[in-house]
């Protein structure tokens, strides 16, 4: 079974989803460089990150044992979704939503799929195309109980603290974000809301509900959103939103944000989520000189796919 033939995110738009390419559309992959996932809305080429030479030779067996799994049960979408997800993991993104794509011609709308190649269109920079997958999902899992996702890179802990609604409508709410939808964006970030049950998933919806609140200048209700959200509370994950929701509250200052994290090695996705949430903050309240200067620096983070940098890419190209 081939799983790593080249995947085109041009594939005739007009003939499979009945519409016009979107705005801001990636490259075809017979215009980018061999090896090259996408460029970004600079035009920058972006390649598979690299990875230590440990971290790679296991992500590709893992990948290697999906493969096999597949072969032998190619009936079964969890294995579809595994390979995707494996790729991904070794920053194959094409290949993932390749990969999606097929199954999906073989299962029809599946709420997996689906969630997961809404989530890889984002990071190809293709929003309109994320939010066709996830609203799709979205009409989906309305018909079934939400379910634990776990990691494939686990926390220290162990704690599994996404679900697949959540997840769901967090990327849906992310794309519509992307593309100025703000008021759509923010019904799906209260949707998500709903599914997020531990501390780390209430703070990212916090966080991204104030971020779209500031984007429509409702700032009275971004107070009472973060109010919740203390210092306190016990996040396993996603630091850099519980700091963010603790800005909101005057408890931590942009300042300390931007320099808690540095824009290379392992804090540079948290300077990503950092350095948007702060340059956003900056920007809603009139302060676009220097909201642009930091969102100039997240667009350089090497960890392309944070959704920091593309949301930063964004404000750039707007």
């Amino acid at each position: 079974m081939e799983l790593r033939g080249a995947f085109s995110v041009s594939i005739v738009l007009s003939l499979v989803f009945g519409c016009t390419a979107p705005r801001w559309t990636s490259a075809p992959v017979n215009e980018l460089p061999a090896g090259a996932e996408v460029r970004s809305l600079a035009g920058e080429v972006l390649y598979p990150p690299p990875l230590a030479d440990d971290v790679k030779a296991t992500r590709e067996a893992e990948l290697a044992a999906a493969e096999r799994e597949l072969e032998g049960d190619p009936g079964d979408p969890a294995k579809w979704v595994a390979v995707g997800r494996r790729l991904s993991n070794l920053g194959r993104y094409r290949e993932a939503v390749g990969t999606y794509g097929r199954a999906l011609g073989r299962f029809g709308d599946e709420v997996h799929l689906l969630r997961h190649r809404g989530h890889r269109w984002i990071t190809l920079r293709e929003p309109e195309l994320a939010v066709r997958d996830l609203e799709r999902a979205a009409e989906l899992s309305l018909a079934i109980a939400d379910e634990p996702e776990p990691s494939l890179n686990p926390n220290s802990r162990g704690v599994v603290t996404d679900t697949l609604k959540q997840n769901i409508y967090y990327h849906l709410a992310l794309a519509q974000y992307l593309l100025g939808d703000f008021a759509s964006s923010l019904s799906s970030w209260r949707e998500c809301a709903r599914w997020s049950t531990n501390p780390d998933t209430v703070c990212a919806a916090v966080h991204w509900q104030a971020m779209t609140l500031a984007k429509l200048g409702r700032f009275d209700e971004i107070e009472k959103l973060a109010a919740p959200i203390t210092a306190d509370l016990d996040v396993v994950d996603y630091h850099a939103y519980h700091r963010l929701c603790l800005m909101y509250k005057g408890e931590i200052s942009p300042e300390f944000l931007l320099a808690s994290a540095a824009p290379t090695g392992p804090t540079a996705v948290d300077f990503a989520t950092q350095g948007y949430g702060v340059g956003n903050w900056l920007a809603c309240r009139g302060e676009t000189e220097r909201a642009r200067a930091i969102f100039e620096r997240v667009a350089a983070v090497e960890i392309w796919a944070a959704f920091g940098r593309i949301a930063s890419e964004y404000e750039l190209a707007r």
